[in-house]
């Protein structure tokens, strides 16, 4: 006969299990929530995991609990596309609380004025809003046909999108859409504005290709990402980021031929790294003595000028970068390797519009006289500055006889860039894009380079007949949507044979 428990006594019979009250429950775990890890809730299931579970771990904790779980699932059904989705139900799961886990460095982080992300979104200041009463949800930015080469405004306006989650969002992630970097040029850039952007980027998308050339050329940490992991190296050939600190951070007191050394030893660099391009190619090739000159007096120059006039009163920054790719492109009907040469320079500080104010009294009377006469244009004062500031001979220092001296570092990085390069039609060609200010300019197609005048100057003012009286075309000189803050010039050219020599093959 079974014994019934004696309900009058108060005290339950030895075989009934006494479970812990639900308070004592809860203090344990509010004791242990602060320091719990995934680790610590290892579930059976994908059931198993609470919203609270999900909701008491940050970012880089989630995100190690999410890749376990899809790493189980596909390897218990062996179904990528159910691992997929059960990673994508943990995260609706977790999303649905009200309070995002941010990072202490986020949660520490205070509005910083910057003048780089001021350039992209004026009212900034404005704008901004502590962590604590942001309201936008989480969010991304894709970056397609990042590149100034090819697509300025659209490329400007992704930059528009960035600063504006970085105001505003709670968190936000940066999709690297394109399977290759097409110019370094927008990197370079996005790596300044990391620097005092706040802290609220959650990762992104972004190719094998990409992971390869940023962790070559050494812009990964630049850009602040993290670990790529192992990234194979072949096929990209680098010249390394190098750049020059901030302005205003110069000792006044600091030995100005170093200072100058810097600048050449950055210049032989890049010298040696395009040599070592031409040096992979089959059959090798290699710079002349006159080309390997001429570049290293164009980098040098180049430099130089960003640091006396990215800033009132000199002590400028700059940042430079680049690399080579072997890439496949399809020529005449076959697909064939092609190497593809990237070189950005990029200083920071006051555009080309600004320091051209600077030249001698007739060249300003110049400027105002084309500036007048293209005023219907559809060009701004700004960019028809720009275009006018290009031309051989123009500087802000004085440049008198009909020879000039000076003021040929624009056309010097063109003609070299157009020299190296070969073409092999569209998309393939040599182009030079000037991004300054609200301005841009692209030297390409039939507007490639400068025309030698009778006097020995160079001059391309984008139009057909080659002629200052005529306005230039909108397809190669546009106004910006928001101002890029200082001067960027970046190149693409190819260095491979003739397409006719590949037929022959």
């Amino acid at each position: 006969m079974r014994r019934r428990p004696n309900r009058t006594s108060g005290k339950p019979p030895r075989y009934i299990l006494q479970l812990p009250s639900v308070t004592s429950i809860k203090v344990r775990w509010c004791r242990q929530l602060a320091n719990r890890k995934w680790t610590d809730f290892w579930p059976d299931g994908v059931s198993g995991l609470k919203k609270s579970d999900l909701q008491s771990l940050d970012e880089a904790e989630f995100q190690k609990l999410a890749k376990m779980v899809h790493r189980r699932e596909q390897r218990t059904t062996g179904s990528q596309k159910h691992a997929n989705k059960v990673r994508r139900k943990l995260q609706l799961r977790r999303r649905s609380e009200k309070r995002i886990p941010f990072s202490k460095k986020a949660l520490n982080y205070r509005y910083l004025d910057c003048p780089n992300l001021a350039s992209i979104r004026p009212n900034r200041a404005k704008d901004w809003r502590p962590l604590v009463k942001r309201k936008s949800k989480t969010s991304d930015v894709d970056c397609i046909n990042f590149s100034f080469i090819d697509d300025p405004i659209e490329t400007m306006r992704t930059f528009e999108k960035i600063v504006s989650a970085e105001c505003q969002s709670k968190g936000f992630r940066i999709n690297f859409a394109d399977k290759y970097i097409q110019d370094i040029g927008p990197y370079l850039f996005l790596g300044a504005l990391r620097q005092k952007m706040t802290p609220v980027v959650l990762g992104g998308k972004i190719s094998a290709s990409t992971q390869k050339v940023l962790e070559a050329v050494q812009l990964r940490s630049f850009l602040q990402m993290g670990s790529f992991g192992r990234v194979k190296s072949t096929d990209v050939w680098p010249l390394p980021m190098r750049d020059r600190r901030g302005a205003g951070q110069s000792s006044l007191t600091a030995d100005i031929a170093v200072q100058a050394s810097r600048v050449e030893r950055v210049a032989d660099q890049t010298v040696r790294s395009v040599n070592e391009w031409l040096q992979s190619l089959e059959p090798a090739e290699e710079l002349t003595r006159y080309g390997a000159s001429n570049l290293k007096t164009v980098v040098t120059e180049a430099l130089n000028n960003s640091e006396r006039h990215g800033r009132l009163g000199g002590d400028g920054e700059w940042v430079t970068a680049g690399f080579m790719a072997r890439r496949p492109a399809r020529l005449n009907g076959r697909v064939v390797p092609v190497h593809v040469c990237n070189i950005g320079l990029m200083n920071l500080g006051r555009p080309i519009s600004q320091t051209i104010l600077e030249a001698p009294e007739g060249v300003l009377d110049q400027l105002k006289r084309y500036i007048k006469l293209h005023a219907d244009s559809g060009l701004s004062d700004e960019t028809l500055a720009t275009v006018f500031a290009l031309q051989d001979g123009i500087s802000r220092v004085d440049q008198s006889g009909d020879s000039p001296s000076g003021g040929t570092g624009m056309m010097d990085i063109v003609e070299f860039a157009n020299g190296v390069g070969v073409s092999h039609g569209e998309g393939l060609d040599t182009r030079v894009a000037i991004v300054s200010g609200k301005s841009y300019v692209r030297f390409a197609g039939p507007f490639r380079k400068g025309d030698s005048a009778s006097n020995g100057r160079r001059l391309q003012w984008f139009n057909a007949e080659n002629s200052v009286e005529k306005p230039p075309s909108s397809d190669y000189v546009k106004n910006l949507p928001c101002a890029f803050p200082g001067t960027l010039v970046t190149t693409r050219f190819v260095i491979d044979q003739s397409d006719e020599d590949w037929i022959n093959d």
